[in-house]
């Protein structure tokens, strides 16, 4: 019987350990970084419901590929509980009424991690404004002025981009507002190969950038 007890003791000593070890706590138990920020629209509302996606930068590549996503909340904060080191882009959507709202928060360098089982570094990335979008768009074509079909028009490390049609046309659509820089890149019969770059695109919302 007291050897019965005993045991039950035990396994409820170690259920307590394993419990403070794995339950939330404010530590970062993987070594990640909390990474947080507000949501506001024009007026300086608080957005809530935002949608925020995460996009890690791909090592010797311009690319970025999806980590996570979280939900801003009605005092329009975000978190990302455990954020691996890295360089992130965050890409923000939110619908208020009839309105789509958008911002993309670009080189968030999360650099400073916590030890395991240590509390969590937080890195406060503050206020950002969700704006109607924009869009791009443009004609491509050769220098004798052929229109050139099937174009992929990009913006790197993000989801935006467009395919040109037969008259070299493309729209690039809901864009937050910024600076962007496009490229292009065509494969085909005509050219092995063809590859051109505009820098510095501005993009306002609700209003088109003709190129």
């Amino acid at each position: 019987m007291k050897r019965s007890r005993l045991i039950g003791i035990v396994c409820l000593l170690l259920g307590i350990v394993y419990f403070n070890c794995t339950s939330p706590s404010g530590l970062a138990n993987n070594g990640g970084s909390e990474v947080v920020g507000k949501l506001v629209d024009k007026n300086g509302n608080a957005v809530n419901n935002a949608q925020v996606k995460a996009f890690k930068s791909v090592s010797n590549s311009d690319s970025f590929a999806f980590n996570r996503s979280v939900l801003s909340g009605p005092d329009g904060t975000y978190k990302f509980d455990e954020l691996d080191s890295g360089f992130y882009n965050l890409v923000c959507k939110a619908q208020v009424g009839t309105d789509s709202l958008f911002a993309n928060i670009y080189n968030v360098n999360n650099d400073t991690i916590a030890p395991p089982n240590q509390p969590a570094h937080q890195l406060n990335l503050g206020i950002d404004t969700m704006l109607p979008p924009g869009t791009i768009s443009g004609r491509v074509h050769l220098d004798y002025d052929t229109a050139m079909s099937g174009v992929l028009c990009y913006i790197p490390g993000t989801s935006y981009n467009a395919v040109t049609g037969d008259s070299g046309n493309f729209k690039i659509s809901k864009i937050p507002v910024g600076a962007y820089t496009v490229y292009f890149k065509f494969i085909g019969a005509e050219l092995s190969f063809a590859q051109a770059t505009i820098l510095n695109i501005h993009v306002r919302s609700n209003l088109d950038s003709n190129i």
